[in-house]
């Protein structure tokens, strides 16, 4: 794996821009697509992370974090392709005499393909499977406020420590379609069309996505996006995750 393979909130920022670009999406009607914001809970394991952190006499993080991103994904029949990005939100720890501070973030990226088990005028269900690349970074900082000289001399007031991993995922999401549903009665009616001829359309939705991420193979660190580091935390942006997604397709 190369370094440097995430950047916290940048695979998020470019998943957003991506959503532009979706297609709308109508499993009924051809090739569509769809892309929403989320923000999220995720609990990936930092035991091993904060059991080095008690150990060193800095302070450790309590479990669970914010997430945020999105989704864009394209539809070709019931086949469900697209990718999605998220990065968590920086979680910041004090020694108890302010001398040293923690912070902790991350992100990753994953590459997604799905299948739509179930579609009506309203909802759709469908199970989607991830694969990608994320990490996690931990951030010592020296708080105090010296002068410019002293900065020279001694020049290591901090430290920035990167995981890096290869992530597998597995989800369910459920999307509602919002809207004036008399009114799409109406317009189908004028159509020629049914409910059931539609399901699966565009439109403003929100969702729930619900899954579990895992790290299937070593975690790498690196310090200061320079040198390796050995035998560090197997700490990753893995666990169980749960996200409310509001977008639209159309």
């Amino acid at each position: 794996m190369t370094r440097r393979l995430v950047r916290p909130l940048g695979v998020a920022l470019a998943t957003l821009a991506l959503l532009a670009l979706a297609p709308p999406i109508s499993a009924q009607d051809g090739p569509g697509g769809r892309g929403a914001f989320q923000i999220g809970y995720q609990s990936p394991d930092i035991d091993a992370l904060n059991g080095a952190l008690t150990a060193s006499d800095l302070p450790a993080f309590d479990e669970g974090l914010i997430t945020l991103g999105g989704f864009g994904f394209a539809t070709v029949g019931k086949l469900i392709i697209g990718g999605e990005g998220h990065g968590f939100l920086p979680r910041e720890e004090d020694t108890p005499d302010g001398t040293y501070r923690t912070r902790l973030s991350g992100g990753y990226g994953l590459f997604n393909l799905g299948y739509a088990a179930y579609s009506t005028s309203r909802l759709d269900l469908y199970p989607i499977f991830g694969v990608g690349g994320g990490g996690m970074q931990l951030d010592l900082i020296e708080r105090d406020s010296p002068v410019f000289d002293e900065v020279l001399d001694d020049p290591g007031r901090s430290s920035r420590l990167t995981s890096e991993t290869w992530l597998i995922s597995a989800a369910i999401g459920a999307d509602w379609r919002l809207g004036d549903r008399d009114r799409q009665d109406r317009d189908r009616h004028d159509r020629g069309r049914t409910r059931d001829d539609d399901a699966g359309g565009g439109g403003l939705f929100v969702g729930l996505r619900g899954g579990w991420m895992w790290a299937p193979g070593d975690v790498d660190w690196v310090l200061d996006d320079l040198n390796d580091v050995a035998a560090g935390p197997g700490t990753a942006p893995t666990g169980f995750f749960l996200r409310v997604s509001i977008g639209g397709g159309g």
